[in-house]
């Protein structure tokens, strides 16, 4: 009996361990205003923070406390802010927000880089807070945003426990991608020639 449990927990553990990365993801937003502008969009990275995670399981007669540390391949790290990247730079070219990709910035492009503050991940309903702010560019015309996104912000509680990271980390992404892209329309629409 010991062992089966004992097992139960091993799988459990190593289960979340092997959580894949973020995949590109899509705008479902509907976009107005498009423009002929081309852009440089980057990102980069800031603080990644992982919790650890307890609970307890009954075995033989008593209630023993099992706990695991943050787990590096769970957290919205550099590769999941990447494929973020790629999916913003996609979805604004798709959209037709912009016309073209830049490698660099230039007088007549449209210069976008979103700083990912802090991503923070919390094992226990596989939640995940991004802290980002968005900088914009074009010409004398600046903007900044910034954005708190909590992934399971609006799910029930039996939606919570349902999660698993890589739909925790997806949600969060999609969230981010739906306030930014709004943002960068808008700002698209009073520089734009």
């Amino acid at each position: 009996m010991i062992n089966r449990i004992l097992l139960v927990i091993i799988v459990i553990t190593l289960g979340g361990c092997a959580a894949p990365r973020l995949a590109p993801i899509e705008y479902s937003g509907s976009v107005i205003h498009k423009s002929t502008l081309p852009a440089y969009v980057q990102v980069n990275t800031g603080k990644v923070t992982g919790y650890s995670t307890s609970t307890m399981i009954y075995a033989g007669g008593i209630f023993v406390p099992v706990t695991s540390g943050p787990v590096p391949e769970l957290q919205f790290g550099d590769e999941d802010q990447k494929v973020f990247l790629e999916s913003l730079k996609s979805q604004l070219l798709k959209h037709g927000i912009i016309s073209a990709l830049r490698e660099s910035g230039a007088e007549d492009t449209l210069e976008v880089m979103v700083n990912f503050v802090q991503t923070e991940h919390f094992p226990n309903f596989q939640e995940y807070k991004i802290t980002a702010v968005m900088l914009m560019k074009y010409g004398e015309s600046t903007d900044h945003k910034k954005y708190s996104i909590l992934s399971s912000e609006g799910d029930t509680t039996w939606t919570k426990w349902n999660t698993n990271a890589l739909q925790g980390k997806t949600k969060a992404a999609e969230k981010l991608l739906a306030a930014v892209i709004p943002d960068i329309e808008k700002f698209v629409s009073t520089v734009s020639r």
